[in-house]
């Protein structure tokens, strides 16, 4: 995507020209994300790009598993804004034997979850980086896949994914969420995006930007009102150079991140089974294969295809 494809609107993110989509998205290449917003509505239509025409486009909504929900045909003349939020230029950029970039890329595609492509792609790179550097960026990583779960038995197989990488095995981190929605306390969806910035950041622990984040105009209204999960003084420490983000605290501002990513995954209406002896189960036939966790199979998305060229991720050296 380059400067000249592209100008940023006023909900500040990339906005492409309609005439340039018939290059973008030819026949045989993936869907792509889109957020698109109708002339005289204020609610925007959240999708894939699956076909187009000069008179109109064709956006598939879909479920989190990926299933469609319903299909959209929007008139070009209906369309005031179409927005695509994954650079595919800076995709391609990306280097196997530098995972942290995945990561950080990562990091910024997270704060653009409400678009599918954006969240999808977040997820994909932080796997990758976690399979390229199991030690260094493995358990963090994990942790940025989990306020990014599509639904809730994913989000707990990325917690037990951080658990086995971790050097700690932290048993908290396999416990069923309890996190409510930040919606509860009055964020806004601005709000929301620079508090889950400045998590990402200590959860890097990259302290520099994170402290200068923290003691913006932005953030120090939003402190008092994080008091259930978190003391103003608690990221003043954490955010301190050389500081240590000790697990406990990790925990407190994961749930946070979680609760600023749009709900509780508690509230989903699953419920806890009794609890029953392993003899009990074995006796009546209720025990099944418990399958391996591991990064090649976590999700939809294979780390070692980590290269991305025409528009189609590859295995890369």
């Amino acid at each position: 995507m380059t400067t000249s494809q592209t100008r940023t609107c006023s909900r500040g993110r990339w906005l492409l020209p309609l005439a340039i989509l018939a290059g973008l998205f030819a026949a045989g290449t993936p869907a792509r994300g889109v957020i698109v917003f109708e002339k005289g509505s204020r609610v925007p239509i959240r999708g894939y790009l699956v076909q187009q025409s000069e008179a109109s486009i064709t956006v598939e909504i879909r479920s989190a598993e990926g299933a469609v929900l319903d299909e959209r045909i929007i008139t070009r003349s209906a369309i005031e804004d179409l927005i695509i939020t994954v650079d595919t230029e800076r995709l391609a950029a990306l280097r196997p034997d530098k995972p942290s970039d995945y990561r950080d890329y990562a990091e910024e595609l997270a704060e653009k979850r409400e678009d599918p492509e954006a969240r999808d792609t977040a997820i994909r790179l932080y796997l990758i980086a976690a399979y390229r550097s199991p030690q260094e960026l493995g358990r963090s990583s994990l942790l940025g896949m989990t306020a990014l779960a599509r639904t809730p038995t994913e989000e707990r197989r990325f917690r037990a994914m951080a658990y086995l990488l971790g050097d700690e095995h932290d048993p908290a981190l396999l416990a069923r969420p309890t996190s409510s929605s930040a919606e509860a306390v009055g964020f806004t969806e601005d709000e929301r995006r620079i508090l889950r910035s400045l998590l990402r950041k200590i959860r890097a622990r990259r302290t520099t930007e994170a402290e200068q984040l923290l003691h913006g105009a932005e953030v120090q209204p939003l402190l008092p009102r994080l008091a259930p999960w978190v003391s103003p003084a608690e990221l003043q420490a954490v955010t301190a150079p050389k500081s240590t983000l000790s697990p406990p605290l990790l925990r407190q501002l994961l749930s946070l991140e979680i609760a600023l990513s749009g709900g509780s995954p508690a509230d989903s209406g699953e419920k806890d089974a009794a609890v029953e002896s392993w003899s009990e189960r074995v006796a009546r036939g209720g025990v099944k294969p418990v399958a391996v966790l591991s990064l090649e199979t976590l999700t939809e998305f294979d780390p070692r295809q980590s290269v991305f060229r025409d528009r189609r991720w590859t295995e890369g050296g």
